[in-house]
């Protein structure tokens, strides 16, 4: 399999930008992406997102078959220490997707609500799910959909790396074939485009760079309220 990829960060209406992205093209027939969203506040949430980033990277370069779950938790330990190291941090956190695609299939790896979607032909699924109350309560049927679209407290999260205690750290795996397409989002991407929505920019993209294009200016279009950023991977 052929792997061609585009990323976007976009810092939108905040005066920085605490989503990360990263991707990291092997020689061999394995791809990695991962996308994640830092909580704390100017400087602490850019950093705790910078820290998941670059330990998801160095585990990739480090391991042909990495243990995503045990990469998350190191993600989490790291971030936990370089709290204590100054107050103005202790409150960081941040969201994870990351995903490894290779030959015929993607195993992947999530704590909060950045989003890891798989278009296949005139289809589209979430393979994550948000750890959210939003979700939760939808979930459990305490509230309905219809409900969840308007809920107030939407963006509350229940889980992120670096929070005081465990967090829930899913993985999961899925089938990969020619053609298909895997985007990451934000939820600043998500929040503004639905799943048909993303399906459409996909069937009709040439290549990841114009779907990539087509969601930033989307995203731009509909008025920004937080960072978004998208990363598109197109698998021939």
């Amino acid at each position: 399999m052929k792997f061609r990829y585009a990323t976007a960060s976009e810092v939108g209406p905040r005066s920085a930008n605490e989503d990360a992205v990263g991707v990291w093209p092997s020689t061999g027939e394995r791809f990695a992406v991962a996308v994640a969203d830092g909580l704390g506040g100017y400087y602490g949430g850019r950093q705790a997102s910078d820290i998941a980033v670059r330990l998801f990277g160095a585990a990739m370069a480090r391991e042909s078959k990495p243990d995503l779950r045990g990469v998350a938790l190191d993600i989490h330990e790291a971030i936990r220490r370089e709290q204590q190291t100054d107050p103005k941090i202790r409150g960081m956190a941040t969201t994870l997707s990351g995903a490894v695609i290779s030959t015929g299939r993607v195993d992947f790896v999530h704590c909060g609500d950045t989003r890891i979607v798989l278009q296949r032909k005139n289809g589209i699924r979430r393979l994550t799910v948000d750890h959210t109350e939003a979700q939760r309560l939808l979930d459990t049927g305490a509230i309905t959909q219809k409900e969840y679209a308007s809920y107030p407290r939407k963006n509350v999260l229940e889980s992120a790396l670096g929070v005081s205690d465990m967090p829930k750290i899913a993985i999961g795996e899925h089938d990969i074939l020619p053609g298909d397409r895997i985007f990451l989002t934000s939820d600043g991407v998500h929040s503004k485009i639905n799943l048909h929505e993303i399906r459409d920019i996909a069937v009709r993209s040439q290549g990841p760079e114009e779907a990539v294009q087509e969601i930033v200016d989307a995203v731009t279009s509909r008025g920004p309220e937080d960072n978004f950023t998208v990363a598109a991977i197109f698998i021939d």
